[in-house]
């Protein structure tokens, strides 16, 4: 069996969730069947096999240059069994499936999001990629309700997961609290990720604001950058630090050393959650639990079913809920303890390794 990973909506070495998810499936699968991950970016030393793809875009430099590319492609992938893509509005993928099994992997309820003109040339783009695939893969029951309203074949769930190894390899690489001028007495409230509206990132200065009013030994520590970092660094309070962005190999020192870790996801300005409900399976959330470390987040059900046990959930947009769970694990050290060791033996069943194998059977039952 030979498989071609199409990644074309992520650029290597991107520090976002969807490269990470990538690349550590395309290197867990590579040990159970023959892969080559296929990407945007600059050519350069992979540890997977990987082919770096130039798209077309609207200024065509030169367009031959793309017919000649394609061409070579199109050749190259003579001998592949099954083209995998992961979902992103583009029908290039398309050109390179011919008489392959064509497995698309779909991480949000595409065919339901977009509206307008846009929602009107993006689904003629979705329906022929629907058409086309022998099997979708999702990340979510939730997910998978939604796509089934749209899609009639087989819908595979496969949970994000966590490189527990590279988490254990890399926790105390650096002293955390040096680097940031943290006072060792100072309990670390920790989020990490994209600074987007959906993180909830923007309501972290309320937070530490009202947080800091009791407690003055807290620090919050903001890990990311993205569309919302100036305003977010506009409105930093004094017991906030920005990190900006930062290496993915120091997450898991930052994560180790810090003592309560934060995701106050915000759905309010997302229709389609509102309409469907929580699908999202965020990959941070088994980062930290993979850390040993206590999360405060919203009690949504996807949200419970992977932290249920290491967490404290508030009522979702229950952000005075949320910021008296933070309050409690501030006082009570042993609290922060049990749910820190509970979901770092839980993130044990959330492997990178088990998610590929998973995959791998879904490649076997389709061919």
């Amino acid at each position: 069996m030979k498989v071609a990973y199409f990644a074309l909506g992520e650029t290597y070495n991107s520090p976002h969730a969807g490269f990470v998810h990538t690349y550590n499936i395309v290197k867990s699968l590579s040990r159970y069947l023959d892969i080559e991950l296929f990407i945007n970016g600059q050519n350069q030393k992979t540890d997977i096999p990987t082919t770096f793809v130039s798209l077309p875009s609207v200024k065509l430099k030169n367009p031959f240059d793309y017919a000649k590319n394609y061409d070579k492609l199109k050749k190259h992938l003579k001998d592949f069994d099954i083209v995998h893509e992961r979902f992103h509005i583009n029908p290039i993928d398309l050109l390179f499936v011919g008489d392959k099994k064509y497995v698309l992997e779909v991480n949000d309820p595409a065919p339901a999001i977009y509206s307008g003109l846009k929602g009107k040339i993006y689904s003629k783009i979705i329906n022929k990629k629907f058409a086309s695939a022998d099997a979708l893969i999702t990340q979510t029951e939730t997910l998978k309700k939604i796509l089934s309203k749209f899609y009639s074949g087989r819908i595979y769930v496969v949970a994000n997961g966590v490189d527990i190894k590279f988490f254990e390899k890399n926790k105390c690489k650096f002293d955390m609290r040096k680097r940031y001028g943290i006072k060792k007495e100072q309990i670390v409230i920790t989020f990490t990720g994209s600074f987007r509206e959906w993180h909830g990132v923007h309501h972290v200065p309320y937070i530490s604001e009202e947080i800091g009013k009791e407690f003055k030994n807290v620090i919050f520590l903001l890990v990311g950058s993205g569309p919302l970092f100036k305003d977010i660094e506009k409105n930093k309070k004094g017991n906030m630090i920005l990190t900006g962005s930062v290496s993915y190999e120091d997450i898991p020192t930052i994560l180790n050393q810090s003592d309560i870790l934060i995701a106050p996801f915000s759905t309010e300005k997302f229709s389609s959650l509102e309409k469907y409900g929580f699908y999202w399976c965020p990959v941070k959330l088994f980062e930290y639990m993979a850390s040993g470390k206590p999360i405060v987040s919203y009690d949504y059900e996807e949200i419970r079913k992977i932290t249920e046990g290491a967490s404290l959930l508030a009522k979702p947009c229950d952000l005075q809920g949320l910021i008296k769970n933070i309050e409690k694990l501030i006082i009570n050290k042993n609290l922060r303890r049990r749910l820190g060791n509970y979901g770092k033996e839980r993130s044990k069943h959330y492997g990178w390794y088990e998610r590929a194998k998973d995959i791998a059977e879904i490649y076997r039952e389709i061919l």
